[in-house]
This record gives C-alpha cells, structure tokens and sequence, in this order.
C-alpha cells in the first residue's frame, strides 16, 4: 500500500526539525529560480538556507509556496506550492 502523501511530508519535518513539530508556517513567494530564492517574512532566502519536498515539480518566479521554519527560523523547509481554487 502506497504512503499517504501527508504522512510522509510530517515523517519529513519531524526529521528536520529534530521531532520538534513546528507551531507556525510562514508563506513566500518565488524571486528567483536558478539559484532558487524566495522571499518570506519580509527576508530574501536563497538555496542554501532551503530544503524542499523533492515531490514539488518545477517552481517559476512569482509561484507561492508554504513553508516550515526550522533551526531558529535560519532555513526553512518548503513543503508545497500553494494556487488559487
């Protein structure tokens, strides 16, 4: 039986998050793709302070994206693209 796809994303933050579950998730928006850089909390984040879902296909600027923050808010673990309905 397949994973459920959730399980594993919580299976993922637990692991680096050191199992602290996160309390908040932060928004941001794609500025740059190569090399990737996104803007959250008002602070421009750039590939090395960035860990992503390898499930998340190709990201192009402008794209939304949720976001978990780990080690004392100094990376972040992008989850998901987030659209409109």
């Amino acid at each position: 039986m397949k994973e459920n796809p959730y399980s594993a994303i919580l299976k993922m933050v637990r692991r680096q998050a050191g199992n602290q579950i996160p309390v908040t998730f932060r928004f941001g928006v794609i500025r740059r793709a190569n090399p990737l850089t996104i803007s959250v909390s008002g602070t421009e984040q750039s590939k090395t302070d960035l860990l992503m879902n390898a499930d998340i296909g190709e990201l192009k600027i402008g794209d939304n994206v949720l976001l978990v923050p780990i080690n004392g808010d100094q990376q972040f673990i992008v989850l998901c693209k987030v659209v409109s309905v």
